[in-house]
């Protein structure tokens, strides 16, 4: 069985590691923050080491992912030997969540109940030119091996 392997822009990641955002499991806590330094070389990691351990890992990329939910979950069913069902989706980008544990992660993991599954952009309009050339020198050859440095498939410019 090929694994697949969850990619983001990284210039995306290192937006969203900058944001304030509360924990509503820790009374007046916040998710941790990275500077863009750090948050590049982490996603560098994070997307290098799985390529190492499984070669033919299927990279699914979040864009990819967010335009066409329940047809990216089938096909990663579907390419496991798996026969697609339903699940938690209520219609192609409507997901029904119930309760789970989460150790770590984005406070979305809190969510429960009728979510719509919708693309956060606001990196592009709201990150800062210099963070963005920062993460783009640092992670530029992984960038275009996940197509990050051509135009994605929304018409959006990677860069």
């Amino acid at each position: 069985m090929v694994p697949d392997h969850d990619v983001r822009d990284p210039r995306a990641a290192a937006y969203s590691w900058r944001r304030k955002r509360p924990l509503p499991d820790k009374d007046g806590a916040y998710m941790q923050q990275q500077g863009v330094v750090r948050s590049s070389t982490l996603w560098t990691i994070w997307n290098t080491t799985p390529r190492m351990f499984w070669p033919d890992t299927v990279p699914v990329r979040y864009e990819d992912f967010i335009r066409r939910p329940r047809a990216t979950v089938e096909a990663i069913v579907t390419r496991v030997g798996e026969r697609p069902g339903d699940g938690p989706f209520a219609s192609d980008t409507d997901v029904d969540l119930a309760p789970t544990h989460g150790v770590a992660g984005n406070p979305s993991r809190f969510v429960t109940g009728r979510v719509s599954l919708k693309a956060d952009e606001e990196w592009r309009q709201k990150m800062k030119p210099s963070d963005r050339r920062v993460v783009t020198a640092m992670t530029w050859p992984l960038l275009s091996r996940y197509g990050y440095l051509d135009k994605d498939r929304s018409g959006h410019a990677g860069r």
